[in-house]
């Protein structure tokens, strides 16, 4: 059986390259390290303010340890109270006059394009409460020099609800739009600034993807996010995740949990929003087999399966075995379905494994025909199986060829038979150089012409007649092997007889043997160069249960039996019956309807499978790895061997 696609690592082939690239690298040829990423100072705010307010300083690749960052006013030292990689959060120190303001950040001073101007008039922000909350929340903003005229702006956003308490007090409701930061307070042109953030209630506006696997980046978009990703944290139900790959204020990128089911996310910032649409985690399957017979028990491996998750094959239910897991479901192969896309569904959501083959087992791919053909003969060209000859009935006429497409899986009927190649059935065929070359079969008289046919060739042209055999008749056995065609009619008196296509003659290389008793409807195979045949009838019609060997390459031996084997089930098989060889073994197909693969190599034959119904004479052919037989109504079956 094969199995399907693996998570494995190999961890020792990733190695051994890695040795061999160190080793074949030189100091010069290592790749640069990454730029250092230098602080900038752009601006600050308020322009002017007291002492013991604060300003803020704005730039970016400010270091997140507020200790690193040294802020002076006009040379005047200033206690950073808070520091993130945008802004420098200052408190305007005592006795501070007009200048400029600097930063120092380890070797480097970096100075403001402006004056800062000390105003003792200016107002202060001292305090908010709450520091969160959402449109509507109303905040307590503490400071000085408040007056009735003071504007409230959350992130930038303007308030529109603002009660004047006192100078030292203000009250005012969160605007709907208002955004993460700083709460600012102005004073007609004097503007002070919080200390800290104020946090607005984050939004989710949406997240994509919806379903995936374990493993894989979310990207949640909304508004009033942490630009810190270690202030954020993302909810997959009740799996909390605070290892963010990447944030800004309007969006967040997360690797998506193990867990199972259907979840809601969640954000949190301070405070915490949920989404009004649900994710879906896809089971991973990491191992999984693609084949196997009726009846094999099967694993498929992986992480985050549900106890409600079902399985399909080709649309119908497949039950799962009790012993599920999280990590691991079984079913057995069931016997009544036939290949078909093997699916795993849950929360709604499938989840392909692709094809699943029935190994095995005969399927049948199409439906019946309207009429019947029998005792044909059948060759395969360009992937695609071809029938002649026989008796036909209904709309199926034995004067036309009839091809097969698997790809399809339908028939045509093709181009109609000269007039000069004659009526029969039971006839012989085997393929040489991309040519089938037909003869022999039952009429009145029996036939002994041979026929070329290249499918390649349009029309009557295609046919071209061949040297007679030796002597009439049908039923015989007939292959080919190393680009000569062989045949034997034992019954009409005939030896074993060989064709070369270059003359288009026949020569006997062995005469008739009294020691082989299958004399007529015989059953042969070609493997490794040599014919197998059989189980035909003698003479006295009581069916033979022996097998010979016939090597054209050691034409000394003769036709020998192979001592110790029989043909299977003996004489049940004396007319209808097909054979084909795939992967160095032959099978046999039995007038009741009982599949058996012989094995040279032991040798003997075991029983594998059964045909739903009769297959008749040369009714089986093997294209692409796979075996296909039909009925004499053209329902075709398929059939894969076990792996």
């Amino acid at each position: 059986m094969k199995k399907g696609p693996s998570l494995l690592y190999a961890a020792g082939v990733s190695l051994a390259l890695a040795a061999i690239f160190v080793a074949g690298c030189h100091k010069k040829d290592s790749p640069a390290e990454p730029a250092e990423k230098v602080p900038e100072f752009t601006s600050f705010s308020p322009a002017q303010a007291a002492e013991g307010a604060t300003v803020v300083l704005s730039g970016k690749n400010f270091p997140a340890d507020k200790s690193k960052s040294e802020v002076k006013f006009n040379g005047k030292l200033a206690v950073v109270s808070e520091a993130k990689a945008t802004e420098l959060s200052v408190t305007v120190p005592e006795d501070a006059t007009d200048g400029r303001i600097t930063i120092r950040i380890g070797e480097r001073t970096f100075t403001s394009a402006t004056d800062f101007k000390v105003n003792a008039t200016a107002p202060g922000i001292s305090a908010i409460s709450p520091e969160k909350g959402g449109t509507d929340t109303e905040v307590i903003i503490t400071g000085t020099r408040f007056a009735a005229s003071s504007k409230v702006f959350f992130g930038g956003v303007e308030a529109t609800a603002v009660t004047f308490v006192s100078k030292t007090s203000l009250k005012a409701k969160v605007p709907a739009a208002a955004l993460n930061g700083k709460i600012k307070v102005t004073v007609g042109e004097l503007e002070a600034v919080s200390a800290g953030d104020f946090w607005v209630k984050p939004s989710i506006t949406s997240f994509t993807p919806s379903r995936h696997v374990e493993g894989a980046t979310m990207t949640i978009n909304g508004s009033n996010f942490s630009e810190d990703k270690t202030k954020n944290a993302v909810w997959f139900g009740d799996t909390k995740v605070t290892a963010l790959e990447e944030a800004t204020r309007t969006s967040i990128k997360v690797k998506i949990p193990g867990f199972i089911g259907q979840v809601k996310i969640a954000v949190e910032v301070k405070d915490s929003v949920q989404s009004a649409a649900q994710f879906t985690i896809v089971p991973t399957l990491s191992t999984f087999v693609t084949d196997g017979d009726p009846g094999a028990t099967m694993t498929i491996s992986g992480k985050n399966i549900s106890n409600s998750a079902t399985l399909t094959l080709g649309g119908s239910a497949v039950p799962i075995e009790a012993d599920r897991t999280s990590t691991m479901i079984r079913f057995k192969v069931p016997a009544n379905l036939n290949s078909g896309e093997l699916m795993l569904t849950q929360d709604g959501l499938g989840n392909s494994m692709g094809l699943f083959e029935i190994t095995n087992k005969w399927q049948a791919i199409t439906t019946a025909r309207s009429g019947s053909l029998s005792q044909t003969v059948s060759f395969v060209y360009d992937n695609k199986i071809y029938v002649a000859f026989g008796s036909g009935s209904g709309t199926l006429s034995a004067r036309n060829l009839h091809i097969f497409d698997p790809a399809s899986r339908a028939w045509t009927i093709g181009p109609a038979l000269p007039a000069t190649v004659g009526d029969r059935s039971l006839a012989a065929c085997f393929m040489l150089n991309n040519k089938a070359y037909i003869g022999m079969g039952n009429y009145s008289p029996d036939r002994m012409d041979w026929w070329e046919y290249d499918p390649a060739v349009s029309g009557d042209g295609a046919w071209k007649q061949q040297g007679n055999f030796p002597v009439k008749g049908y039923g015989g056995i007939n292959f080919a092997i190393n680009g000569k065609g062989y045949a034997a009619y034992f019954y009409f008196g005939s030896g074993m007889n060989e064709f070369n296509p270059a003359t288009g003659n026949w020569t006997q290389v062995l005469p008739a043997s009294a020691a082989v008793d299958s004399h007529i409807y015989g059953a042969f195979f070609t493997l490794n160069n040599k014919a197998y045949f059989g189980c035909g009838q003698r003479s006295d019609f009581v069916v033979s249960t022996k097998m010979y060997v016939f090597d054209p390459a050691n034409t000394a031996l003769g036709m020998k039996e192979l001592t110790g084997v029989t043909w299977p089930a003996g004489n049940v098989y004396s007319r209808g019956f097909s054979t084909f060889t795939m992967e160095g073994k032959a099978y046999f197909i039995g007038s009741d309807q009982k599949t058996y693969v012989f094995d040279p190599a032991a040798p003997a034959w075991t029983h594998k499978t059964t045909v739903p119904e009769t297959i008749t004479e040369n009714s089986a052919a093997v294209i692409n790895g796979a075996a296909y037989c039909w009925s004499p109504s053209g329902v075709v079956y398929r059939y894969v061997p076990s792996r």
